[in-house]
């Protein structure tokens, strides 16, 4: 019997996975959708930019060969023969169009970039998501410890009030008071265990787990850096460096090559080709002895709208420069807006380290007055209501210094993505 207690504890505790923030955050990486869509996006931009970079520069080559095995005018009509098949090579460059392919080049490279940047920024709103979701358990976790040892000390002052009240030490109504408190603290402690447990649920359902596994998480303790960022560097570099500028340049560019390619409409369409042919491969369909095998060709074309199609060219024109000036509009609003975020965030995050900091100072003195007001209470010295505020203050403060440690973790976190800085590993 001991042995398969032993068995089903051991296959208990093998069961129950243990996270730390690092696996949690590779876990959640792995099994994204949002982040795999991302990645296959790229994986398309990366390859229609190679085969723009390989057309522009390469002649397009094509290798052809046919047999004609069937034929209702030769006898016999069905025959596999060395001289019905006829085989061929052919290459073709365009050597110019005036600059559309280069065009055409520059817009798949900064679709590409586009699409980097979209993913970069894919895996910092999904690294935020699973820090909050991962922080958020220890928050409610710790909470949950503070409920449990307010309702252990509420209990015990509660035994201890009846053990007074028949010492003739306490009024009846102490222990009425008492035992209120020992009740609404229990339906507290119940509340903290229903957010703790709704809390563990997002945590496995994040990564695909059943929603009711038992997670084991590493504790976060302490935080390393107390200091204050520089807010002019930060900004500096959040106006180079944050995706969302980033992208809106990207945007500005590909706007800028719109109006170049609107503006091209209006020149003759001047296009410069070039090609060569040979027939036979391999010995396969040669040409009769004597006949000419090899051709090579070069030629210009040129083209000019006239008419109704100038209308059409006037057009793109037009809303060629109404784009772009929509885009450098946006961008600068977009500047603002990034600088006016930044500043708040900075703010946001000294008053963070200033609530944490006086938390601390609020949850060491709570609890030196708690245990005072404890000894004067044994002592006949105080009374309930005194005890009952002293204890409702070291819970506020055990809950402040809790809250406030991990707002900010977060918040650190937050700000550094608000700069524009890589946050995930």
């Amino acid at each position: 019997m001991k042995i398969l207690v032993l068995l089903l504890a051991f296959s208990q505790a093998a069961s129950t996975a243990s996270w730390t923030l690092d696996s949690y955050l590779a876990e959640v990486f792995a099994v994204s959708h949002t982040l795999k869509q991302a990645e296959e996006s790229l994986e398309l931009s990366r390859s229609g930019y190679l085969y723009s970079l390989a057309s522009f520069y390469l002649p397009s080559v094509s290798v052809s060969a046919a047999n004609t095995f069937y034929s209702s005018s030769r006898s016999p009509r069905l025959a596999f023969a060395k001289n019905n098949t006829t085989a061929g090579l052919s290459a073709s460059l365009n050597l110019f169009n005036n600059f559309k392919d280069k065009l055409g080049l520059d817009s798949a490279r900064l679709g590409r970039d586009s699409t980097e940047l979209a993913l970069f920024s894919a895996r910092q709103d999904l690294t935020i998501s699973a820090l909050n979701t991962y922080y958020d358990v220890l928050r409610k976790r710790q909470l949950r410890k503070v409920a449990q040892a307010s309702l252990a000390a509420y209990e015990e002052q509660f035994r201890k009030a009846q053990a007074y009240y028949k010492d003739g030490l306490k009024s009846y109504s102490d222990v009425l008071k008492s035992e209120l408190n020992f009740r609404s603290s229990q339906l507290s402690e119940m509340s903290y265990a229903e957010s703790c447990r709704n809390s563990e649920m997002a945590f496995n359902t994040l990564v695909y787990r059943q929603p009711d596994e038992e997670a084991l998480l590493a504790e976060v303790t302490g935080v390393s850096d107390l200091g204050m960022p520089d807010l002019s560097a930060d900004l500096a570099y959040a106006l180079a460096n944050r995706p969302d500028l980033r992208q809106a340049r990207l945007s500005l560019e590909q706007k800028k090559i719109a109006r170049k390619e609107a503006r091209i409409g209006w020149l003759p369409n001047l296009s410069a080709d070039a090609s060569y042919s040979r027939q036979g491969l391999l010995g396969l369909g040669d040409p009769a002895p004597g006949a000419l095998n090899h051709s090579y060709s070069a030629g210009v074309s040129l083209s000019l709208p006239l008419g109704v199609g100038t209308l059409g060219v006037n057009n793109s024109n037009l809303s060629a420069e109404i784009e772009l000036a929509r885009s450098q509009r946006s961008l600068l609003s977009d500047e603002l807006a990034a600088k006016k975020e930044i500043i708040s965030a900075w703010h946001s995050r000294a008053l963070a380290l200033k609530s944490y900091e006086v938390a601390k100072m609020q949850a060491e003195i709570s609890a030196e007055n708690l245990a005072i007001v404890k000894e004067k209470y044994s002592q006949g010295r105080a009374g309930i209501i005194e005890l009952n505020d002293a204890q409702s203050d070291e819970l506020s403060a055990q809950n402040s210094l809790a809250n406030s440690f991990f707002d900010l973790l977060l918040d650190r976190i937050s700000y550094d993505k608000t700069v524009g800085r890589k946050i995930w590993r």
